[in-house]
């Protein structure tokens, strides 16, 4: 689609969860084809530790890392779940917005 001489690609992105109760990851298709994912273990029945975000080469600078991880913050909420972040890009996030102190493994 070209709006003022800009193209602009609209794409659209599915997002799915796999667990298997020891570990599990989020995933991200983008048109169908897998786009990246964020990868997690299970410290106990409320502490998931956070350990990899991987994004396909051909799908880097689209967002769909932030989208990952807005869906396990999402998952983190609605489960009543803290989170250890591991991975240097939800450590990184985590950093930037002090509200989602809240949600992390308290350091003791």
């Amino acid at each position: 689609r070209t709006y003022n001489n800009f193209k602009i690609k609209i794409c659209m992105v599915e997002l799915k969860r796999e667990d298997n109760g020891i570990e599990g990851r989020f995933l991200a298709y983008e048109d169908g084809a897998f786009a990246g994912e964020m990868t997690y273990l299970w410290a106990d029945d409320k502490e998931i530790l956070v350990e990899h975000t991987r994004v396909g080469e051909e799908f880097r600078g689209r967002g769909i890392a932030k989208i990952l991880f807005d869906e396990m913050i999402c998952f983190a909420k609605e489960n009543n779940v803290k989170v250890m972040p591991v991975c240097s890009y939800v450590v990184k996030m985590f950093r930037k917005d002090p509200s989602l102190e809240v949600l992390k493994v308290s350091e003791e």
